[in-house]
């Protein structure tokens, strides 16, 4: 992935966070958005990481389709071996 593709999807990624759990108070970054406030978050609010992880499969779909990526694919496999936490 190109610098400005990664550029791209990290704006895409942190509006569209904010828009669906702006309610939540989730932010990606900056003052709030910190791993140790994420994990607070989700842990917080039960389900919650299924509905991002949804979101993020929606954008990363979407990304794929006009950027000629492998976002899911990449998902998926991150998924398969273990490379997340359950909140």
């Amino acid at each position: 992935m190109s610098k400005e593709q990664h550029n791209k999807l990290e704006s895409i990624i942190r509006k569209r966070m904010h828009t669906r759990f702006n309610n939540y108070g989730l932010r990606i970054g900056g003052k709030g958005g910190s791993y140790g406030d994420i994990e607070r978050l989700l842990k917080e609010n039960s389900g919650l990481q299924a509905e991002v992880f949804d979101e993020l499969l929606d954008i990363y779909r979407e990304f794929d389709m006009y950027e000629g990526t492998e976002l899911v694919q990449a998902f998926w496999t991150n998924m398969a071996g273990g490379k997340w936490k359950q909140w």
